[in-house]
């Protein structure tokens, strides 16, 4: 199953409709959340979703909520569907569903009557949509999710079935370790620096102004709604190039390394961290790994994934084998007392890396392919 996203651009009338399908579904969701947590917390058991459909009937004959008869009726159903899904996963260990607010991003989904037809889409009871970046398939769209950001730009998202030729695994010569930081996003072990592009910090002036004149405005006021979609569209323009950086950052390693090692890092745990959260919240490291898992496995690339623990501290030159710990976070490099190696402190890492994750692929015994006559710690 694969997943496209596109923009699409609605007319006015089709914008209307939308936005009252958004609402429905929105309403929908909140109503049914209400009565289940209403039920659970009075009688002890669930209300299930047929007993709510039956429900939604019943409403959209009322006049107060004949609007209701505008939305697409299978989206109604879905959002049934999703709320039943985290109600259960709830009682697995997740957390409870929260109510959906106006204010965020606003999607509901469809799962027939969707059809590409001469590079536009077809979705039920909107018609045909102008779209950017779809290529031409001939493929069945099992389920179209239609989105609307804070940006107020609408987005499709279809799921397709489609069989993709998976390259074979490469025979391992050119082997890279990744020490990703918060100064020069990566370290290489080849001494190739990746510059951590700030894309935030560019701006940072231009969020802080419109977040002040946000919160002078009125909450609901037009002026408010105003600064608000000013501050929405900043956010949206530096995810877009967050991710642009990512992509083209991953694609190029996949495709030009057989064998990519990088630090298992527990990012979750390292946002506890005061003074960093910030920076390790902004280089979107876990978003990085994800990246590169997916495109090694489409390009044949061996991951392998390695503990970094005592990657900075060990010394990386060959048989030397000394561990400092005493060196500190603020040390950017070091010498080595026993060998005499100055070690730049991220370089040393990633070179301590790529040997781990060699060591790791030596050990598994699993492809022992790998084309390497020699690999020094001094490489």
């Amino acid at each position: 199953m694969k997943a496209i996203k596109v923009r699409i651009y609605p007319n006015n009338h089709q914008i209307g409709l939308l936005n009252n399908n958004f609402g429905s579904v929105r309403y929908i969701w909140n109503k049914a959340l209400a009565l289940k947590k209403n039920r659970y917390d009075n009688f002890g058991d669930d209300l299930g979703t047929f007993e709510i459909s039956k429900m939604i009937t019943f409403w959209k004959k009322t006049e107060e909520l004949s609007w209701l008869k505008k939305a697409d009726s299978q989206s109604l159903q879905q959002e049934l569907r999703h709320l039943d899904s985290a109600y259960k996963k709830f009682f697995k260990g997740s957390g409870f569903p929260k109510f959906k607010k106006k204010s965020n991003k606003q999607s509901y989904s469809v799962v027939s009557n969707v059809s590409v037809v001469d590079n536009k889409i077809k979705l039920p009871k909107l018609g045909l949509l102008k779209c950017r970046g779809l290529r031409k398939f001939d493929k069945v769209i099992k389920t179209a999710t239609i989105s609307r950001n804070k940006a107020n730009q609408y987005f499709v998202s279809f799921v397709i079935e489609e069989v993709i030729k998976i390259e074979k695994p490469k025979v391992i010569k050119k082997v890279i370790g990744i020490d990703v930081v918060i100064k020069d996003f990566a370290v290489m072990s080849d001494n190739t620096k990746i510059v951590n592009p700030n894309i935030i910090k560019k701006v940072e002036g231009k969020i802080k102004y419109y977040q002040r004149s946000l919160a002078k405005s009125k909450k609901g006021s037009s002026s408010f709604k105003r600064r608000r979609l000013k501050l929405a569209r900043v956010w949206n323009n530096i995810n877009n190039k967050k991710k642009d950086f990512l992509h083209k950052l991953s694609t190029d390693l996949v495709k030009n390394h057989d064998l990519i090692c990088i630090e298992d890092l527990k990012v979750s745990n390292m946002l506890k961290n005061k003074r960093l959260a910030k920076l390790i919240g902004e280089v979107s490291w876990q978003e990085f790994r994800s990246m590169l898992e997916y495109k090694s496995e489409w390009y044949g690339t061996h991951l392998e994934v390695v503990d970094p623990k005592y990657t900075s501290q060990d010394c990386s030159t060959i048989n030397c084998e000394f561990r400092n710990k005493e060196l500190k976070l603020e040390d950017r490099s070091w010498v080595c007392p026993k060998c005499d190696t100055l070690h730049d402190r991220d370089i040393n890492a990633s070179i301590n890396i790529k040997l781990k994750g060699i060591g790791s692929i030596l050990k598994s015994g699993g492809d022992t392919s790998i084309s390497l006559v020699s690999e020094t710690r001094n490489s």
